[in-house]
Parts: C-alpha cells; structure tokens; sequence
C-alpha cells in the first residue's frame, strides 16, 4: 500500500510552495495547483502523474504511458 499524503498535507505543502520565490507558469500559477489538486483527487492519481495528465489536457496532446492508473484516467478525461 502506498503511503499517500492526507489532502490537507497537500494543501499545507502548496501554501508553502507559494510562498517561495519559483518561477511557473504564469498564465495558471494558483490555478495549476489546484487543478493537480483535484485530477489527482478525481482520478487517485499521484501528484506527478496528475500533472502529466493536466498538462495532456491544456495542450490537446497525447499522452504515452506504461501506468495503468494513468492511462485509466487519461481515457476518463478524453485525452
């Protein structure tokens, strides 16, 4: 069994994210956090894996993977 975070860890650890000085990108900053937030939420994913899948959802692309739990949910959302 994987040792996951509890959401409000997750959520402790993006308010101190956004207090350090990291250059992202600026169009979604707050707004990518969450989002990572809630695909991983919505589809139990890991952090990592939710970005691969939020990013294959902003830029229309294909995603390519061996992660049955990933390729389940980039089927889920369409990509």
């Amino acid at each position: 069994m994987r040792k996951r975070l509890t959401l409000m860890q997750v959520f402790e650890i993006v308010e101190l994210l956004h207090t350090l000085q990291l250059q992202t990108d600026e169009i979604y900053k707050e707004d990518f956090s969450k989002k990572i937030i809630e695909l991983a939420q919505l589809y139990n994913l890991s952090a990592y894996d939710a970005t691969y899948l939020e990013l294959a959802i902003r830029k229309k692309a294909k995603l390519m993977t061996a992660d049955k739990a990933l390729k389940d949910a980039a089927m889920k959302a369409g990509v």
